[in-house]
This record gives C-alpha cells, structure tokens and sequence, in this order.
C-alpha cells in the first residue's frame, strides 16, 4: 500500500472535477436522496429553527435538495443560499428551485473552509453529507460560525461509523484497497477534541466559538424503504452559538 502523505489541495481539486463530471447524474439521484434523507433533513431544520423569513446558508449544498426544503420553509419573506466547491452541481439545486417556483433560493461557488460570504448574516447554517468531506473540519465550522449571527445554529447530517454505515464504507474500502490508497491520516488536533453523541463520533473545536451540540438523534433509511433493511446510516448534529441573543430581523 501506497504511503504517500495526503494532500489536502489535490484532494479539493479532485472532488470538485468529479463533481463536476457527475452533477447530471447525482441530480437524477435527488428523489432517492429525498426519500432516504427527508426525515432526518426535517429534523435537522426544525433543530435550526429554520422558519419563515429565516436567512439561511447551505454549505456543501449538492444538488440542493435539503436547500429547496429550506427555501419551502423560509417562505417569500426569508432566503437561502445554496455553497458548494462544484458551479455545475450547483446548477440543478438552482434549476429545481425555479422549476418549484421558488425565487427565494440563490448559489455561490465556493470551498467548505473557505466560504467568502458575509459575517453574522445567517440564522442558520445548514449542510447535508458535507462536512465529513472537509480535510479541515475545524476551519470549516470555524467559517460557519462567523457566518451566524448571534443565536444562531449550525446543523450537519453526517455519516455515521463504518460499522453502521455499510452502504458506504464498503464500496469506500474496496476502492481503497484496489487503488492503494492510505488510510486516512489520524490527527492529534481532532482527536483532542472528538466527543461521542449518541455513539456517533463528531468533531468539536473549542476555538471555534461553537457552544458543543445541544441536540443529536441518529435517523436513516434504508432506499427502498423496507423495514428489514432500515439501518442508522446517518447522524445529525446542531450547534448553537454562545450567545443567548435572540436572532436579529
């Protein structure tokens, strides 16, 4: 096996063109997502108190199906600002707003860590199947929370353990093993600050300015739907700000 140390840039690069070249087809996936996803994106918007006339930045958005929801959500009154590091993908979660007829949902190009978007502007920072990607979890949630204003929460639905996940982590470690790639690589500065939820792993940095999470559940579905195959394949994840201060209008 390949000892080759990982790199962060070449990792970006990579995941951007393959989104890029998959877009159209992960777009076609959105109604299998929504069905598998749609409970635990609800409660992920319920945790964010995303409610009309909310201001809402998605990062990692993808297709936009937990933005559309957000943007159904928020109303005429509020909006929703759909991030990702792919333009192409963003494409379609802008395209399947206005085929819904929702005006209120607009996209920007940009990395996870590094989001360029205005400070305490945001009731709620939302991100589905996004932040597990971030080579630098930390940096990223850092960005989110100077994206809050005060009051505000962060929710993220992520991948639970390998061991309750194997829709993923199977197919993840065949291409590994066939195509040598290393393990990834442990982090001390991660480590310090890894706290166990509900039996889920997540990563919290005290530098951040994030209070630790105040809510978590564990929810997943199986594609299909059937109760014999239903497993925990995700968790979620809300963080709020220290501040108690009630969310500007």
């Amino acid at each position: 096996m390949s000892g080759s140390a990982f790199d962060p840039t070449a990792f970006k690069t990579t995941t951007r063109q393959q989104w890029q070249t998959a877009a159209e087809a992960w777009d076609r996936w959105n109604p299998t997502l929504d069905a598998w996803l749609g409970p635990v994106t609800d409660r992920m918007l319920d945790l964010c108190g995303v409610v009309p006339g909310a201001n809402v930045l998605d990062v990692a958005a993808g297709a936009g199906g937990q933005s559309v929801a957000a943007a159904r959500r928020v109303g005429p009154g509020g909006n929703v600002l759909a991030t990702d590091i792919s333009p192409a993908i963003l494409a379609y979660a802008k395209q399947r707003a206005l085929a819904l007829g929702l005006d209120n949902l607009t996209v920007h190009e940009a990395d996870g860590e590094d989001l360029g978007v205005p400070a305490r502007h945001f009731d709620a920072v939302i991100s589905r199947l996004g932040l597990m990607y971030f080579p630098d979890q930390p940096a990223a949630l850092a960005g989110m929370r100077a994206a809050l204003r005060p009051g505000g929460r962060i929710g993220a639905i992520v991948y639970s353990p390998a061991d309750r996940n194997g829709f993923f982590s199977v197919p993840v470690a065949i291409i590994r093993r066939h195509a040598e790639l290393p393990e990834p690589a442990s982090d001390a500065r991660h480590r310090r600050h890894e706290i166990a939820i509900g039996g889920t792993p997540t990563i919290y940095d005290p530098s951040s300015g994030i209070a630790p999470p105040i809510s978590t559940t564990l929810c997943g579905s199986s594609a299909t739907g059937s109760p014999e195959r239903t497993a925990q394949t995700t968790a979620l994840i809300a963080y709020e700000t220290r501040s108690g201060a009630s969310r500007g209008t």
